[in-house]
């Protein structure tokens, strides 16, 4: 698992300005500690990949695509030793102009995230996208777990759970002057 003041930054920010909310619940246990708290990373919540060379402008756009509202539910495990957080991201990927693969490749995070804002861990999972001949746009759901042990007596909601796309630093930026930042 990865940590570094670059996450730890990302981190932050994501708890100041978070782009969408989980729908997590408890399951069955209306007593239960409250879940964690779900977010998708604002600076990691869209991808723009480019066709080859140095062009960035609407006509040079392969693939778009977002991650959208997260839902799902968080189970204790007897004795309140960790809980499991089952998700369901919601992405949509829209072909762009400079198309001609009909394949949208790449990788999204999980990383969970302490009350110090310290990325406790991280986890990648690459996922691929296939557009038919004509399909102009795909609607996908990821559907994954993350499971964070707990100390005695320590609530879910002691930890976050962000989600995002890998990027690089480029597209971070890019995704940053969208938001007007």
């Amino acid at each position: 698992m990865r940590s570094g003041s670059r996450w730890r930054a990302a981190a932050a920010l994501a708890l100041a300005a978070v782009a969408a909310l989980a729908g997590c619940k408890q399951k069955d246990d209306i007593g239960a500690p409250p879940c964690p708290k779900v977010a998708v990373l604002s600076d990691a919540a869209h991808l723009a990949t480019f066709r080859d060379g140095p062009g960035r402008d609407l006509t040079d756009i392969k693939y778009e695509a977002d991650i959208g509202r997260i839902s799902g539910e968080c189970i204790y495990k007897k004795n309140n030793t960790s809980v499991t957080v089952s998700m369901k991201l919601l992405i949509t990927a829209k072909r762009g102009p400079a198309d001609r693969d009909r394949l949208l490749d790449f990788v999204y995070f999980v990383a969970v995230v302490g009350a110090q804002s310290d990325i406790l861990a991280r986890r990648e999972f690459p996922s691929q996208i296939e557009f038919a001949p004509e399909q102009p746009q795909v609607v996908t759901v990821e559907e994954l777990e993350e499971i964070i042990k707990l100390k005695k007596d320590q609530p879910g909601s002691d930890f976050e759970v962000l989600v995002g796309f890998k990027l690089d630093h480029e597209q971070v930026e890019r995704n940053r002057r969208a938001r007007g930042e």
